[in-house]
């Protein structure tokens, strides 16, 4: 019998079946077009201070070729996909109203005040996300571990824009073998008033609450502890100039780092949460210490997290 010119069936339906097979495989095997948008890094700046030269300085030597501008509708203007990295609250506020049409990246804003401008724009739909400016409650409890050497209580004075973190705070004391007492703040209240419900711990964890510790609070807040031999950790290295007992905290560097990872991970299409930054040290006031008879060696003053 002479041999059919054409495949059999199940010749065809196999062949069918390869095919549809390459084709599932085709969005994993195929190669990025070529000339395919790329999103660009655009730096929305914030008002010139005597901080913001250094700031735009570490921007600068990590993101060269990122157009820099506060006027956050020029950077919008440039047309093509665009994250925008919003240094500062003023400029976060700034590309928030404007509604920058990209993912949005907060830098050099505390905590604090990314919640507060996040819940004034709740209809913004664009990812935004961010380093806050103050190293996290998990990196304060383990300084605090390091200087008192065993398991003490750490008082914590709340705010009404600072009470969520009550939780986060419980688990960073737990994760240190660290007890935690927490006292809210109600508005109107006296910050200095609520540390007698705090007498029981052996240091008061400062936050970056503007409403606890302003500059006439946190002064008579550092007067009240010191006087009961309480000591203070504060969130930034000035505090640690102004009498606290230390602070973790995060240089321009350490957070400029950290930047980069982050904007590395959003140009590959992954989504990042806001965090605490990644790389932090300390600063510890000698002479604090002393007057509270804590005993401070090289492993204490060697914490932190270092970029490579």
């Amino acid at each position: 019998m002479a041999r059919s010119p054409f495949p059999s069936r199940s010749v065809r339906t196999g062949r069918r079946e390869a095919l549809r097979a390459l084709a599932a495989l085709a969005p994993l095997l195929a190669f990025p077009r070529a000339g395919a948008a790329v999103a660009e890094l655009r730096i929305v700046a914030g008002p010139a201070t005597d901080a913001s030269s250094g700031i735009a300085a570490a921007l600068a030597r990590r993101f060269p070729s990122a157009p820099v501008a506060e006027d956050v509708r020029a950077l919008a203007a440039r047309g093509g996909p665009g994250i925008y990295l919003a240094v500062g609250p003023a400029a976060l506020q700034a590309a928030m109203e404007a509604d920058v049409p990209g993912t949005l990246v907060s830098a050099f804003v505390s905590s604090v005040a990314f919640q507060r401008l996040r819940a004034s724009a709740p209809t913004r739909t664009r990812p935004l996300t961010g380093v806050y400016a103050e190293a996290s409650p998990a990196a304060q409890m383990q300084l605090i571990r390091r200087l008192y050497r065993h398991r003490v209580t750490v008082g914590v004075l709340l705010g009404p824009a600072t009470r969520l973190l009550q939780p986060l705070i419980e688990r960073a004391a737990a994760g240190s073998d660290l007890a935690v007492s927490c006292v809210e703040v109600k508005p109107g209240e006296s910050p200095v008033r609520a540390l007698a419900a705090l007498t029981s711990a052996s240091v008061l964890l400062a936050l970056p609450d503007p409403e606890l510790y302003n500059a006439l609070d946190a002064r008579a807040i550092l007067e009240s502890t010191y006087r009961r031999r309480q000591g203070v950790i504060g969130f930034s290295k000035a505090m640690v100039g102004a009498g606290t007992l230390g602070a973790a905290y995060a240089t321009v560097d350490d957070i400029v780092a950290h930047l980069g990872d982050m904007v590395d991970a959003l140009l590959a299409g992954q989504s990042v949460e806001a965090q605490y930054p990644l790389y932090w040290r300390v600063a510890i006031n000698e002479t604090v210490a002393r007057s509270l008879d804590v005993i401070v060696d090289a492993s204490a003053r060697g914490l932190g997290n270092f970029p490579a």
